[in-house]
């Protein structure tokens, strides 16, 4: 009796669990009608950021230091690198400068003095704007250290 009972009651437990997965495909279904009435506008989406500065593509990576700045300013124009480790110098210089790095009184000095003397051998864009913000930002952070450098 307690046998036959119980596989009754697994029986109908099958009944019910399968009955459930038919509710399932239902509601699957009524899902996809919702889609069309999202609540989602394309002027809620906000776009990602494409724009890339490719600087893991570079030849020569962007300098982080001031001291990596001069190395850079020093390289000889023989090297075939030497147009692009100038530049990125010269572009990175203000940034590290405005950062306020903890060599900046030691390094300043010289560091005015490669920019100073730098030529422009290789006919780089804004080359005469880029020499003189380097400039006038090692001026600003360390007026008396590298104008007694400029007078000696």
């Amino acid at each position: 009796d307690d046998v036959s009972s119980s596989a009754t009651n697994s029986n109908s437990d099958d009944s019910y669990v399968s009955s459930n997965d038919d509710d399932d495909e239902e509601e699957d279904d009524s899902d996809d009608s919702d889609d069309d009435n999202s609540q989602w506008d394309e002027e809620d989406l906000i776009p990602y950021n494409l724009n890339d500065n490719e600087d893991d593509l570079r030849v020569t990576p962007t300098p982080r230091y001031l001291r990596e700045c001069i190395s850079y300013l020093r390289t000889s124009e023989d090297d075939k690198t030497a147009m692009e480790r100038h530049e990125a110098a010269l572009t990175s210089i203000p940034s590290i400068v405005q950062s306020n790095p903890i060599d900046l009184s030691d390094v300043a000095p010289m560091l005015a003095m490669e920019v100073l003397h730098k030529e422009d051998k290789f006919n780089m864009n804004d080359f005469m704007k880029k020499r003189r913000e380097c400039m006038d930002i090692l001026m600003v952070h360390e007026p008396i250290l590298v104008f007694r450098r400029f007078v000696s």
